[in-house]
């Protein structure tokens, strides 16, 4: 993988028949809003050779906005438009995002953007104009600290008094341990067993249907039935009310953060250049540590003719790094598939080592919204299921109940509702109504009878499952004639932790053992669940806790 990157370095230049020279470090300006800072490059000279090299690492977020080419003019001004070098890196990436990312819509989703450079300094904004569509992992939403985890087994000892002997204690308010292989092909078992044990069914039932969790089976996935021991954490804690928690012991796991990779290569001189091959070390395989063994140093021959001002970008590696709340239990950094140790560059048939290097980093992120509530998806033309974020934000408990609706450009007809966080969702209509091109209005039912009457007859949704519902529009009316349709769900939802558990053995209010000398932890009042954008200054306060967390990734 990638070499440790230095603070500030010296690039030698030498070519066969030609005298040495220097590669100096420069600092290229990057202005995002009314924020500027700087980007860390280095500048490369010989006889006819000018070029500038950036060593950057990206979130999977960002790297599919590269990779799309549709990405606006913000990500522009910090990266430029490069042409992206598709390698088996790039291949391993949009893999992982075809088989685990959400897409969003940018009508419901504004992305924030972020760039820090090695010298230090953060600038962030929104991602007004981003492209049509947002593609994320759940781990590139900002501020999420956690995911929910169905711990049966745990929650169940320590409702009874007991402290399950793989936990440990951190301090005088929470557990931990390790997430394990087999928490992850557990995963759906224990749902069912958590699900019984507070809403009395395993489920899902009738026309419901499960739902994986899409970072556990990343995790699944990455680790090929063989987990590391320190890959993610399992922190529970007994909360005594929230807007997202309720009360009683909560279990979340910390996963790590996908980091790619990636060098560009600028051409500076008002003449054509060609990259001709790159030295370095190679290696493959799943997850392990990023000095893992490798080929030796070797010439890979490529053939890349830069035009003047003209720039490419190569994906070099897949790495995945600790997040800030996993921090406290680890620093060990894993790579996955292919990497590249980039050492040099021929350029024209000079060879330019790269003996330092410094890496900018490059965020791209949504903001994770609070509060609890089913998610909301469509189904548009292409086929791609839409992710439009969470719905009956102020809905709980049945005297909350109340009619949302949801407006959306042309036709949609398909839809589906997740529950992802441990609670149940009631619903008990959903009504799609289409507005035509000549003024006309329209109201549909479902083709679900359950959603069709509001009848107070509610279809039930607990966590991990999924409902999905459509409507048909009448044959005598042309679908290009929909300008817009707008879909109203009436229903609540009951957090897990406000229920009472249906196994009568288990108690529902029980504290630490005194032996253990632990006191109850209470969450930080929650905010207000909305649409409007955070402050300015909490916006900063934001991102520059992703930048603290990210400023410490050296790849060893």
């Amino acid at each position: 993988m990638l070499a440790k990157w230095f603070v500030a370095g010296l690039l030698l230049i030498s070519g066969a028949g030609s005298a040495a020279a220097a590669c100096v470090e420069d600092f290229r300006p990057v202005t995002l809003g009314d924020q500027a800072g700087s980007a860390k490059a280095y500048i490369c000279r010989s006889p006819g050779v000018h070029i500038r090299v950036e060593f950057h690492r990206l979130t999977t977020a960002a790297t599919s906005a590269l990779l799309s080419q549709t990405h606006s003019g913000a990500l522009r001004s910090m990266l430029g438009t490069p042409q992206v070098i598709r390698n088996d890196v790039s291949e391993v990436v949009e893999d992982i995002l075809t088989r685990f990312a959400s897409t969003y819509e940018s009508q419901w989703a504004t992305p924030l953007l972020g760039f820090a450079g090695p010298q230090g300094g953060y600038v962030q904004d929104y991602e007004e104009g981003s492209a049509p569509d947002i593609v994320v992992l759940e781990t590139d939403w900002l501020d999420t600290d956690g995911f929910y985890y169905p711990a049966i087994n745990e929650i169940r000892k320590l409702r009874e008094g007991r402290l399950p002997g793989a936990l440990h204690q951190i301090g005088s308010d929470r557990v931990w341990r390790f997430l394990r292989q087999k928490d992850l092909s557990d995963y759906q078992a224990n749902l069912a067993r958590f699900n019984e044990y507070f809403a009395g069914r395993p489920g899902p039932y009738g026309m419901s249907a499960g739902r994986d969790d899409p970072t556990i089976e990343l995790m699944s996935y990455l680790s090929q039935g063989s987990l590391p021991p320190d890959f993610a954490a399992l922190v529970g804690w007994f909360s005594e009310g929230g807007c997202a928690t309720g009360e009683g012991w909560v279990f979340e796991y910390f996963p790590r953060i996908p980091i790619v990779d990636a060098i560009t290569i600028e051409n500076l001189s008002s003449s054509a250049a060609n990259i001709g091959g790159w030295t370095g070390t190679y290696s493959t395989g799943g997850l392990r540590p990023p000095t893992g063994s490798g080929l030796g140093a070797q010439i890979f021959d490529v053939s890349l003719n830069l035009g003047p001002g003209q720039s490419v970008l190569v994906p070099t590696g897949l790495v995945f790094a600790p997040s800030d709340e996993l921090r406290e239990f680890t620093t060990s950094i894993y790579a996955f598939g292919p990497a590249y140790d980039i050492t040099g560059l021929i350029v024209d048939g000079s060879e330019i080592l790269f003996e330092e290097r410094s890496a900018n980093f490059t965020q791209l992120s949504l903001l994770a919204e609070s509060g609890s509530c089913p998610f909301l998806l469509s189904r548009r033309d292409d086929g791609k299921w839409i992710d439009r974020g969470k719905i009956l934000h102020r809905a709980r408990g049945l005297d909350n109940e109340y009619r949302e609706e949801i407006a959306f450009d042309g036709l949609r007809t398909e839809y589906r509702l997740e529950e992802r966080e441990p609670e149940a969702a009631y619903i008990d209509e959903a009504i799609l109504r289409v507005f035509l091109d000549d003024g006309a209005e329209l109201a549909l039912r479902p083709d679900r009878e359950d959603l069709a009457n509001g009848d107070g007859n509610r279809s039930a949704l607990l966590w991990g499952e999924t409902m999905d519902f459509s409507f048909a529009l009448p044959d005598d009316i042309d679908p290009d004639s929909v300008v817009r349709s707008e879909l109203a769900v009436t229903g609540h939802y009951i957090r897990y932790s406000s229920l009472r558990p249906v196994s009568a053995s288990a108690g529902r209010h029980v504290s630490w053992p005194d032996d253990l000398g632990v006191a109850r932890f209470r969450p930080q009042a929650c905010p207000l669940v909305g649409s409007q954008r955070p402050s300015a200054s909490s916006l900063s306060s934001r991102l520059s806790r992703v930048a603290e967390a990210q400023s410490w990734i050296a790849f060893d």
